[in-house]
């Protein structure tokens, strides 16, 4: 099992002999321009790979005058099979494993896919897209009920709406109370949290005026809250189980999305 960060390990060898899982996000090889992403790139340690390989199909990438910079590279290589990871996927058509698959559905996504010749694409959701025209073929469904059987849904839940904003923290801040003090009677520790979720900059309740709030109107300590953003990253490195934790309030504004998995978060409140 390998980062993309890890491909140059691979050898031909291990390939006829071994099941290699190569793990990356999508956005390595979701570009409309291939060039310049290093995934897509020239490397000479790909070279055997591509021994004896005439690609009759011709499905894949060449070397254009865009990759002449790539280092070892002439103009006596133009035209000539590509070694890039890209192309050693497409020679062997990987089976491509997609989490949150509902996201992958753009023409660009299905271009990127189609570069590397898959087998098959297995997709992992949790809302799938099924209507008549969606095209999914659903090996596989979980229903909610099995989910609540194995614990992993949170019951029941509770919906509530304000006529404003500072109503509907007020409201989370007190839930998270009395759930704290329910907690108290677990027999393993628990520290409710409290997700929030902001108005991104150009709306009036942004990260900064929510965390004011906290802590001026409801006097909570600075160090309990955390702030997690694509540009503050206050959660990186931070074991929220642990008891000498004191996070208890978290504020986002899409981070928190999807992929983030925390059974100590009981109370979500967005702003919006």
């Amino acid at each position: 099992m390998l980062d993309i960060e890890e491909v140059e390990q691979v050898l031909p060898q291990d390939i006829d002999s071994k099941t290699i899982v190569v793990v990356s996000t999508i956005a390595n090889l979701r570009v409309k321009d291939t060039s310049g992403r290093l995934i897509y790139a020239y490397r000479e340690c790909f070279e055997p790979h591509f021994s004896g390989i005439t690609d009759p199909d011709n499905k894949l990438e060449r070397v254009t005058e865009a990759d002449l910079k790539e280092n070892g590279l002439t103009t006596a290589d133009l035209g000539k099979i590509k070694y890039s990871f890209a192309n050693l996927l497409a020679l062997h058509q990987p089976m491509v494993i997609i989490d949150e698959a509902h996201n992958a559905r753009t023409p660009l996504t299905f271009e990127t896919l189609h570069r590397v010749h898959p087998a098959c694409i297995v997709e992992l959701t949790a809302t799938p897209n099924v209507t008549p025209t969606s095209g999914s073929n659903v090996l596989y469904h979980v229903s909610a009920a099995q989910l609540k059987a194995e614990d992993m849904i949170k019951l029941p839940i509770q919906l509530s709406e304000h006529e404003n904003w500072e109503d509907a923290i007020r409201d989370a801040v007190l839930t998270r109370e009395r759930l704290e003090v329910e907690a108290q009677k677990e027999h393993d520790y628990v520290r409710p949290i409290v997700l929030l979720q902001a108005e991104d900059k150009s709306g009036d309740v942004t990260v900064a005026v929510l965390k004011q709030h906290l802590m001026e109107e409801h006097k909570v300590a600075e160090d309990a809250i955390a702030i997690a953003t694509g540009t503050q990253r206050e959660l990186d490195g931070v074991n929220l189980f642990d008891s000498a934790c004191k996070i208890k309030f978290v504020i986002t504004i899409q981070a928190l999305k999807e992929g983030w998995d925390c059974s100590f978060a009981y109370v979500f409140t967005t702003v919006k």
